[in-house]
């Protein structure tokens, strides 16, 4: 997980801003910027209900990975656990919490992005953002974890409203976009999007205590998505 933790929020950035230029090209080149799409979720970001969501979300997902286990396995000392995060909670933490985790890593955040969004539909979750001129961009990706524990995204293909546009289109805006906000990284998300290199080679949250958590499972499961967990020991020093 080093590299996404060194870059996740510029990568989120560039991902956003890619939407934007996506959105504006198409409005552009075909007229029009299709309607809102089936699975957009509408919520109040200031409703008192929807921040208190986003916050249950936030302490509970610290206090599972943090928890201390019984083991699962005597003979390594890993525990396995699940968790399952809703649509509604996943929309909840994007409406309220996204931007201030953004600018938390320093990273400024584009004044044409009024929502970020997730919809959730079989084994795919789709990712979306509303402008400031009202158009809803988003794209469709199935995560996997493969067997040698790399996390991997299949992508789907791009809309602007309810309009498919070329995933081509999507990749140059991105990279472009990248470019700006995090140039080291922008070659490498390019390839993660087109499936040529995995989105992480080792998912592993490293705690204080020594304690490592690791996703051996990430997959949409009906309205959300699931995770597989597996909490290892701290090495043991000689």
């Amino acid at each position: 997980m080093t590299w996404w933790r060194r870059h996740g929020a510029r990568v989120l950035i560039g991902a956003i801003g890619a939407c934007v230029v996506l959105w504006l090209v198409t409005v552009l080149a075909l007229g029009r910027a299709g309607s809102e799409p089936g699975w957009w979720p509408g919520l109040d970001p200031v409703s008192p209900e929807v921040i208190a969501e986003a916050e249950k979300l936030e302490r509970a997902f610290a206090n599972q990975v943090s928890m201390m286990r019984e083991p699962t396995d005597d003979a390594d000392g890993s525990s396995d656990w699940r968790v399952r995060i809703g649509s509604d909670s996943a929309n909840a933490w994007l409406a309220v919490r996204l931007r201030a985790w953004i600018e938390s890593e320093g990273v400024v955040w584009p004044e044409d992005v009024r929502q970020v969004r997730a919809g959730f539909d079989g084994d795919r979750v789709a990712l979306g953002i509303r402008t400031e001129r009202g158009g809803v961009v988003w794209a469709e990706f199935t995560p996997e974890v493969r067997r040698d524990g790399s996390v991997w995204l299949r992508a789907h293909g791009a809309r602007v409203g309810r309009l498919r546009v070329p995933w081509g289109w999507a990749l140059d805006g991105l990279e472009r976009e990248l470019a700006v906000y995090a140039p080291e990284a922008a070659g490498t998300l390019r390839a993660v999007l087109a499936g040529r290199e995995p989105l992480m080679i080792e998912p592993v949250v490293r705690l204080p205590d020594g304690r490592r958590v690791r996703i051996v499972e990430l997959r949409a499961v009906g309205d959300g998505v699931g995770l597989a967990m597996r909490t290892e020991r701290a090495a043991t020093q000689p």
